[in-house]
């Protein structure tokens, strides 16, 4: 699975393990692979996979006490509503999109998201969007790339800044069910395994490194890939050293 990222020179991303072709590809860029190309630059990445051969009840099986119970209650109680689109056009990229930017607004966070990244993900068919929504209201938003086998959240999104008790304890079961149905919306395509995008390595006492909660909630074995790039002719070789010129500069330049 590979998304086209610029014509000239002709940069490609290769996602997960699937086969780098340099034909034609000046630069690849990887992510999440088990193993670095030979001659490439990369950085580590920890993420948790949750396996999806088994059954519906042997995937919640590896939940833990406090997940299963939100789920159940989400499923049951709260009258939610879960829309997937797979290939979202660009009207609805557009729509994830500013209620993304007022998430990160809200949370006091400076980034930006590349929206011509992700409708270029939608184009080649990588691209998949799920909403929850309540009352008509969407409350959480949560972005993929998927291949064949192999599902990985981009981007998750709620708007908790200024509700009600009542309505974030809401949006924290809608999040957790969320997931669940993402898992069985993929599962139903074919997909083998779900990947929660990343973990931070927050400290336990004795200053090792311990999972994200939230996420290790959903039972998923960590494991460490990586993400980088490597040159595939000439012009790749000098564009990375150009770009590499312009990241000492200034960081803003490098992309």
């Amino acid at each position: 699975m590979s998304i086209a990222r610029r014509r000239w020179p002709a940069v490609k991303q290769f996602w997960f393990d699937e086969p780098i072709t340099t034909r034609g590809v000046d630069v690849a860029y990887f992510r999440q692979r088990s193993n670095a190309p030979v001659g490439s630059t990369f950085r580590t990445f920890d993420t948790l996979l949750v396996d999806l051969t088994g059954t519906e009840e042997d995937i919640q099986e590896r939940f833990n006490k406090e997940t299963r119970y939100e789920i159940r209650r989400a499923h049951t109680k709260d009258a939610l509503t879960y829309m997937p689109v797979s290939r979202p056009d660009k009207s609805l990229i557009l729509v994830f999109h500013a209620f993304y930017c007022l998430f990160l607004k809200n949370k006091g966070i400076e980034d930006a998201v590349d929206i011509e990244y992700l409708i270029t993900a939608a184009n080649a068919g990588c691209l998949h969007l799920t909403s929850i929504q309540w009352q008509g209201e969407v409350l959480v938003w949560h972005s993929f790339i998927a291949s064949d086998h192999r599902a990985c959240l981009l981007h998750s999104a709620s708007l908790l800044p200024g509700a009600e008790s009542s309505l974030k304890s809401l949006i924290s079961r809608a999040n957790r069910y969320h997931h669940w149905l993402d898992m069985q919306y993929f599962k139903g395509q074919g997909v083998q395994t779900y990947d929660l995008g990343g973990v931070y390595q927050p400290k336990d006492a004795q200053g090792q490194p311990r999972n994200n909660p939230f996420k290790a909630s959903f039972g998923g074995t960590r494991v460490t890939e990586y993400y980088g790039e490597m040159a595939c002719s000439n012009l790749g070789r000098f564009y990375l050293w150009i770009r590499s010129i312009k990241k000492k500069l200034s960081p803003s330049l490098s992309r």
